[in-house]
């Protein structure tokens, strides 16, 4: 299987019913995929531009906002 990486980007998932299930749906069927949480890391909004984007060889990408 390819990587796989799910970049989520919510500001409030968990009181999110539709991302927390689609997370929590992907995490059972992809349980080798990196999930990247960026608000969580980046409350703050102060993005680690390098560190993301190193994350983005990941040979297949799913984008939650």
């Amino acid at each position: 299987m390819k990587k796989v990486l799910v970049v989520s980007a919510h500001d409030t998932v968990v009181d999110s019913v539709a991302n927390k299930y689609i997370l929590e749906d992907l995490k059972a069927k992809l349980p080798n995929a990196v999930f990247d949480d960026l608000d969580a890391q980046y409350a703050d909004f102060n993005f680690d531009i390098k560190a993301e984007q190193a994350k983005l060889e990941a040979e297949c990408l799913l984008k939650i906002m």
